[in-house]
């Protein structure tokens, strides 16, 4: 598979035998080997340097850079023209032979990724697409600079053999709009501007982009302002400044009802509660916090991210592994595994503490609507769905319960629309999880209602409850 770089945090599947294709609207070739960028590189600019085309582009390029920055560096020069035209301080990197004479004789070389220079910005005019792991690049770049570069644009990864940039093992990740603005995004840089110039200017389907790096994951959080990570999803950390210990988490982002239920922001401000009140779930951390005072804790976003929450559950395993999270020498994390307590020894005796605490526990209508909110939208896995259809088969409830359930409903009076409810669960309940997963198959290869009601001995208004959506909507 290769190095994937920021693709590998996302998920990502097969588009064909070539390709990977991301859900940040990414395709990413699968040969990650990329031709030699000598001689044959530099002739063709230099060839280049004269033409119309090219003094159009250099004076486009130029003025967008000098609306932003001061000071730039040019990462992959071309033949220099570009360095030549800047009327602000310029150097460059590349790893053309014959460019890096080029900017050594000029004194004008710098070796960005063991000494990166103090400027506030960076160009990348068509290079993005030619680098292996572009994160490497994008994730040395310092705070506040300014990202300037040219990359071609796909609308439709379907058309890609047929794109006029498709160059294999030169271009080796293709990218739409939506895709560049989300790579640069996820690495903390807000999109300033973006224009077509170039393409208007002759060069077909390249456009342009400036992004200014905003957000440093070096950075403490500040507990007063966290508007900037408000709607955003990621991994964050919790570090003990006396022992450098630290806590590793993990939050999504929900939006329900136009009101945002789940995000960094909320995860940090509810840790942050909870350890002020005492009430961690984590024991070790609040311990921690307990001796040592919020004045030596100090709260970090570590990495944004898009994709599913299992991907999501992925990194945070990456983190916890990576800064021995788990590990009671250098961290908090209870459990070796992330989002879960899997791997973390429970004992009988404990087992039976929780049961008997949890024992005729009475919760109040706010907790149970808000245990009720937290279900909505969950999907069960296979696996999830096929042990709780095993658990349920051949279970029976023994004459003792039967007369609880009777006793409590004796005298029950019920509206219209819990009788009708009623009726309709009544219907579902001779049907098991197979069944309903099986139905489900049916109707989406096309099976009308009726045949499936009959296959299954319900009425047709219980198979049209499972395809709206309005029972057996976990499965």
């Amino acid at each position: 598979m290769g190095n994937l770089g920021i693709i590998n945090r996302y998920s990502f599947n097969d588009f064909d035998e070539n390709f990977f294709i991301s859900k940040l609207d990414i395709l990413w070739s699968k040969d990650r080997n990329t031709i030699d960028y000598e001689f044959d590189y530099w002739n063709k600019y230099i060839d280049y340097e004269h033409k119309e085309i090219s003094i159009k582009l250099n004076k486009l390029r130029c003025n967008l850079v000098e609306k932003y920055s001061t000071s730039i560096i040019d990462i992959g020069i071309g033949c220099g023209e570009f360095i030549k035209k800047i009327r602000i301080t310029a150097k460059g990197y590349d790893v053309n032979p014959l460019a890096v004479k080029w900017l050594k004789d000029r004194n004008l070389y710098c070796d960005v990724y063991n000494d990166f220079p103090k400027i506030d910005g960076i160009t990348l005019w068509d290079v993005l697409e030619h680098i292996p792991n572009p994160e490497s690049l994008i994730n040395i770049i310092p705070d506040n600079c300014f990202v300037f570069l040219s990359i071609p644009i796909i609308d439709d990864f379907n058309k890609i053999y047929n794109f006029k940039h498709y160059r294999p093992k030169e271009h080796l990740t293709y990218f739409s709009r939506s895709g560049i603005i989300n790579y640069f995004n996820i690495l903390g840089f807000t999109l300033m501007e973006f224009n077509k110039d170039e393409s208007i200017a002759g060069r077909e389907s390249i456009e342009s982009f400036v992004f200014k790096k905003t957000f440093s994951f070096k950075n403490k959080l500040d507990l007063s302002n966290l508007k900037s990570i408000r709607d955003k999803q990621g991994i964050y950390l919790i570090k003990n400044k006396k022992n450098n210990k630290i806590y590793v988490g993990s939050a999504i982002y929900n939006l329900n009802k136009n009101r945002i239920t789940r995000s960094l922001s909320i995860r940090i401000q509810d840790n942050l509660r909870k350890l002020k009140n005492n009430c961690h779930h984590n024991k070790h951390l609040q311990n921690s916090w307990n001796k040592h005072g919020i004045e030596n804790f100090e709260f970090y976003v570590v990495e944004f991210f898009i994709g599913l929450n299992e991907d999501l559950l992925l990194r945070e395993q990456y983190w916890i592994d990576e800064l021995k999270a788990a590990n009671t020498q250098f961290g908090f994390n209870i459990c070796p595994k992330a989002g879960n307590s899997f791997g973390r020894p429970v004992t009988i005796e404990t087992r039976n503490k929780i049961s008997l605490a949890n024992k005729g526990k009475k919760y109040s209508l706010e907790t149970k609507q808000k245990m009720s909110q937290w279900q909505i939208g969950k999907k069960l896995s296979q696996e999830t769905k096929n042990k709780i259809s095993k658990s349920e088969k051949g279970k029976s409830l023994s004459k003792e319960t039967k007369e609880l359930i009777s006793k409590s409903n004796t005298g029950k009076v019920r509206n219209i629309e819990t009788k009708k409810t009623m009726m309709l669960s009544s219907h579902t309940k001779k049907l098991s999880i197979d069944d309903v997963l099986e139905i489900k198959k049916m109707l989406e290869e096309g099976v009308k209602i009726s045949i499936i009601a009959n296959k299954f001995m319900v009425t047709k208004s219980n198979i049209s409850a499972i395809k709206n959506g309005k029972t057996w909507k976990y499965i």
